[in-house]
């Protein structure tokens, strides 16, 4: 059995920092016609999911280095995959039977429902505009679909699982960015439906997250010696990101619609050493917000979107107060009812799946 590792502040704060970013990005809508200033926050929702990815990949990829030589045989792959599933298809389900209950209510069309089970989605096309935000859980799927894969055959050659990762990673960065290159000049995509949410486009982004975990393992020595350095140039590349994402056209650069991505993810990876190592001695309020901010972040991520619909439709009017009242609204509601499908739903589902590692340990 694999132990689960403590939760690390700095981390929590990350994850934290993501989620709001993506809520204030969604909330802007409410104020976008009398505040046009709130049109810079939508940077928040690409930062926060790029943010996301990285994350992930990072925890990923240490416990897929942890399992080490379990890998190479089908029990371990199938024993990552359990774990991995238990984590994000049960609430991804629950949302997305949420989501169609909710669409019907407001008389919208339902897509092909049996897409969006097996996430073929976002595959290679554009996401349909039905539970928009599950494109991100398409990428993270197929990538915790394929790479383990890779890892399994690899396994059966000659290769020992460091360098094993160590060249998949390099396919993993390789691959979508050329694919992204070739579709951009074939195709002159949109930025964002057309290449930001397409699953095979974007496999890249977690792979940093993965590297920097294999940096970790590999070179445990320098790891803390990197963290502080490591923030200004991290630092650098995200005010470089920024200004590149409000100052362009999106659409229409070729730079951004096959670099940009790339740029924010090494600049959140930077961040990944020094917050590794955030700890606190002592809990307080301000610690507790974040940590519960991130706990209760899937559910949000898959929540927002719906409870920011359901306001809009029945809450916002003409008037400006009434707008802002329903901004404040969606905030209330989404942290509400994120906290509550966290106690009673995905808490319980991640104590079974512990439960049942520990019985087939």
């Amino acid at each position: 059995m694999t132990q689960a590792e403590p939760r690390v502040f700095g981390l929590d704060v990350l994850r934290a920092m993501a989620i709001i970013l993506v809520l204030i990005s969604h909330g802007r809508h409410f104020l976008v016609n009398d505040v046009p200033l709130v049109t810079v926050c939508r940077i928040g929702g690409f930062y926060g999911v790029e943010l996301f990815f990285v994350l992930s990949g990072f925890l990923i990829g240490s416990i897929l280095l942890k399992l080490n030589k379990r890998l190479e045989s089908l029990n371990g792959l199938l024993y990552f995959w359990k774990r991995r599933w238990y984590r994000t298809l049960p609430n991804y389900y629950l949302f997305l039977f949420v989501s169609s209950i909710v669409s019907l209510l407001l008389s919208t069309t339902l897509p092909n429902f049996l897409v969006f089970l097996p996430f073929l989605q976002n595959f290679a096309w554009e996401h349909p505009t039905f539970f928009a935000e599950s494109w991100s859980l398409a990428v993270e799927e197929w990538f915790y679909l394929l790479f383990p894969i890779g890892l399994y055959f690899s396994g059966k050659t000659s290769l020992d699982i460091r360098r094993s990762f160590l060249l998949l990673s390099l396919v993993f960065l390789i691959g979508p960015t050329l694919l992204r290159y070739i579709h951009v000049h074939v195709e002159n995509p949109t930025w964002d439906q057309g290449v930001r949410k397409i699953m095979v486009l974007r496999l890249d982004a977690i792979m940093f997250g993965m590297l920097a975990a294999w940096v970790k393992r590999e070179w445990p020595t320098i790891w803390p010696n990197i963290a502080k350095p490591l923030l200004i140039p991290g630092l650098i590349l995200i005010g470089w990101a920024s200004w590149l994402f409000l100052g362009s056209s999106l659409d229409q650069s070729i730079f951004c619609r096959v670099w940009l991505f790339t740029i924010v993810s090494f600049g959140f990876v930077c961040f990944i050493p020094y917050c590794d190592l955030w700890t606190v001695s002592r809990e307080s309020f301000a610690t507790a917000v974040f940590r519960n901010l991130a706990l209760w972040s899937y559910s949000l991520y898959l929540s927002n979107s719906t409870i920011f619909y359901m306001i809009n439709r029945y809450v916002t009017q003409g008037r400006l107060e009434m707008r802002y009242m329903s901004y404040t609204l969606f905030f209330i509601i989404s942290l509400a009812l994120s906290a509550l499908c966290y106690r009673y739903f995905e808490k319980p589902v991640m104590d079974r799946r512990d439960r049942l590692s520990e019985i087939h340990s």
